[in-house]
């Protein structure tokens, strides 16, 4: 019985909405229906108002053409001819002059073998620091066995600690002809040997240590 009371009660409520928000909506969507005449407007179109006339153009004559004078042509510059020797060339005998042996005395005659010391045949040179902020040298100590190879590298003397790795790594990879004693290769110690470094700046141009 409540429930049918509740919907007596609300029923008056809801239609009452309902129908104001539908007066609403047909106001809002109303447009005026405007007259349409009865007569329509007469439309008028003109096509092709002017023609234009095609122009043969194999019928136009060409204009004549001028006559051009070419210029006079260069001077002949006279060329001085050259004299050739009249003596005739020589020919030249490309034969071995015959030459005598010589004969030597073993008991006369010595051959003595010159000795030389260690001379450098490969170098590479050191990879700069990238923390190094100016150039640089180091002074390194060495031995050279009997196959070129350098061993028992020292570094004496370094501006900067920096370059005493790169120099070392260095003069690993050098090679040399090894010194040469009676004829016989032999180890060489005490080589010494002076690295620079050269940083350059932003122009090429070197910074001092």
């Amino acid at each position: 019985m409540a429930l049918i009371k509740r919907m007596l009660m609300s029923g008056p409520g809801a239609f009452a909405v309902t129908t104001g928000l539908a007066l609403i909506m047909a106001k809002m969507i109303y447009v005026p229906f405007a007259d349409l005449p009865d007569k329509p407007e007469k439309l008028s179109f003109v096509i092709n108002p002017e023609i234009q006339e095609i122009i043969d153009e194999t019928k136009i004559k060409p204009k004549p053409l001028k006559k051009i004078i070419p210029p006079p042509a260069p001077p002949v510059i006279e060329r001085q001819q050259s004299s050739l020797p009249d003596v005739p060339i020589a020919d030249m005998d490309m034969a071995i002059p015959e030459m005598k042996r010589l004969k030597l005395d073993p008991t006369t005659v010595s051959l003595v073998i010159s000795d030389k010391d260690v001379q450098p045949v490969v170098r590479f040179e050191p990879n700069m620091p990238p923390r190094a902020q100016k150039s640089g040298h180091c002074i390194v100590r060495l031995s050279v066995n009997t196959y070129g190879q350098p061993f028992n590298i020292v570094v004496t003397e370094c501006s900067q600690s920096i370059f005493k790795r790169p120099t070392i790594k260095a003069v690993e990879k050098w090679r040399y002809n090894p010194k040469i004693r009676d004829g016989q290769a032999v180890t060489m110690h005490g080589v010494e040997t002076l690295i620079t470094f050269v940083l350059t700046d932003e122009n090429g141009r070197p910074i001092p240590e």
